[in-house]
């Protein structure tokens, strides 16, 4: 065969050469070096090229890699970074629970029709928990530029509403069991049309008064921002219940609300009569009360204990008396006490 033989060509008859024939198709298309390695190799054919055996193609043939198209790495670069640093990731220490699950689900996803998208319990928790520590807006910006990551705001919103864990801010909740997480910011709370995590001003019995940001002018949220003080911390009351088992029981989150830490005693202790008073009402006996080293708190405390002071319970039947001993001069507390107070470091109430 001529040296200007084209690939073409070969189609018919390359498959039946042997040897001289074979070795002329070689040398006129490859030269003479290849063709002196098909002869010191033995390759009389394209059949001995095609089950010829080496080092490297028993490796490729006996290997479990996978191999993937160089279509599919130009398509996704993020491949191609995975290979390179392939073994920093595997010797790195950072934690990949939430990565594995998550690339695993848009791949599944990407897939499938949209209407029939699933997710990842861990997917769920992470896009229920983008949507309420950002807002929607970020959200929807995730969801729109990764395809097939996110469920909809709308499925997020459903997920989170059915939770049954709303609370409105200030709110003393008495009947309900439930505990949650504050996120220190303002946010826009849309099932009671206000605006959280300012500092609620305090209104009759010590209480908080609820819903005092909602409005639906910008002027007067422009106003909020401006003149109203803001929230510097998250008051959370607990009710720790008690129990003859030593089954410990989980305490329950009355009420939380934002506060700038500007109140007085008689706020507190007025606030711990309503939450005494309500509390009976539903059958619940509060024993006490205790607070960290809040100056406000502890001015309570000392006020309700009667210390270097008189607090009278007379007119309430329900106090119970305390046993002093006689020789305990420096127990300055009365002995009749509605409830008892106490600092504690990691305090219920």
């Amino acid at each position: 065969m001529s040296s200007s033989s084209s690939v073409n060509d070969l189609k018919e008859d390359v498959l039946f050469l042997h040897y001289e024939t074979f070795y002329s198709l070689v040398k006129g298309n490859c030269g003479d070096i290849v063709l002196e390695i098909m002869q010191a190799q033995h390759i009389s054919s394209v059949d001995c090229l095609l089950d010829h055996s080496s080092s490297s193609l028993s490796r490729l043939n006996n290997s479990s890699d996978l191999i993937i198209p160089e279509g599919l790495v130009q398509k996704f670069l993020f491949l191609s970074t995975l290979i390179i640093y392939s073994n920093f990731i595997m010797k790195s220490k950072i934690d990949f629970t939430c990565f594995n699950p998550m690339m695993a689900n848009i791949i599944k996803n990407s897939i499938t029709k949209e209407r029939d998208y699933r997710y990842d319990s861990i997917v769920r928790q992470f896009a229920a928990t983008s949507y309420i520590l950002g807002d929607r807006s970020s959200y929807e910006f995730i969801h729109l530029n990764i395809p097939a990551f996110l469920p909809s705001v709308q499925s997020i919103q459903s997920v989170i509403a059915s939770s049954k864990n709303h609370f409105t801010e200030g709110h003393f909740d008495f009947n309900h069991v439930d505990s949650t997480v504050t996120v220190s910011k303002v946010t826009y709370d849309t099932q009671t049309n206000t605006f959280i995590d300012f500092s609620l001003p305090l209104g009759q019995h010590g209480l908080p008064i609820i819903k005092s940001y909602s409005t639906d002018s910008f002027t007067c949220l422009e106003n909020c921002y401006s003149n109203k003080p803001m929230a510097k911390s998250q008051v959370a009351h607990l009710i720790q219940p008690l129990s003859y088992s030593l089954e410990n029981i989980s305490p329950y989150l009355l009420a939380k609300y934002g506060t700038n830490n500007k109140f007085k005693a008689p706020y507190v202790i007025s606030r711990w009569g309503y939450i005494y008073r309500q509390c009976k009402a539903k059958g619940v006996r509060i024993i006490g009360y205790s607070k960290d080293s809040n100056s406000r708190y502890l001015n309570a405390m000392r006020r309700s204990l009667g210390v270097f002071g008189d607090f009278v319970y007379n007119k309430r039947p329900d106090y119970y008396e305390i046993n002093i001993p006689n020789t305990w001069n420096w127990l300055l507390v009365q002995s009749k006490q509605l409830f008892i107070c106490m600092q504690e470091p990691h305090a219920y109430l």
